[in-house]
């Protein structure tokens, strides 16, 4: 109801046409108060509680071969996928790097992985580097399981371990 006062108040004194929508306000097709809404309150996502978890091994495939693996394997979604019809995205965890032939360095904060008898979703990265014939994968995750410092390293450790052995069985 607000956003219609106030597109309504607006057209009456800014010429040219007046449109809200869920990106925000804009006159002429120009954006002149844009949203950038996230969602927030949820563990799985990064905040300053979360722990990182690194990890780099190699895949026996050239590069291009091991991003189309993982890009599969995880359900990555292109930019384009990704930003369709969602204005709450976690714009912050998401990335999509690619240098056909040479680099790629992916990032989504909706990936699902089986751990435990339940689906997490961490926010799951990987850097992919040509290596010669081989690629150098640089496995990254933020997340936090539990709140017990202690426990939550072992569980992080036995999650980052999961999601490398199912990369390492999708590369076979």
């Amino acid at each position: 109801m607000k956003k219609k006062l106030l597109a309504l108040g607006l057209a009456a004194i800014l010429p040219g046409c007046v449109t809200v929508d869920g990106k925000g306000l804009s006159v002429d097709g120009s954006c002149i108060v844009c949203l950038t809404t996230k969602k927030t309150g949820s563990s799985t996502r990064a905040t300053k509680d979360n722990i990182v978890v690194r990890t780099e091994y190699t895949s026996p495939l050239d590069v291009d071969s091991t991003y189309a693996v993982i890009k599969s394997e995880f359900k990555y979604k292109s930019p384009d996928e990704f930003h369709e019809g969602n204005i709450y995205t976690l714009q912050d965890s998401y990335k999509y790097v690619t240098t056909p032939g040479s680099y790629y360095y992916i990032r989504d904060p909706y990936i699902r992985h089986q751990f435990n008898g339940k689906v997490e979703k961490p926010i799951l990265g990987f850097e992919l580097i040509k290596r010669g014939s081989k690629t150098k994968i640089k496995q990254e995750i933020h997340y936090r399981i539990s709140d017990n410092d202690v426990e939550n390293k072992q569980l992080m450790d036995q999650l980052s371990n999961g999601i490398k052995q199912r990369t390492l069985r999708a590369l076979r």
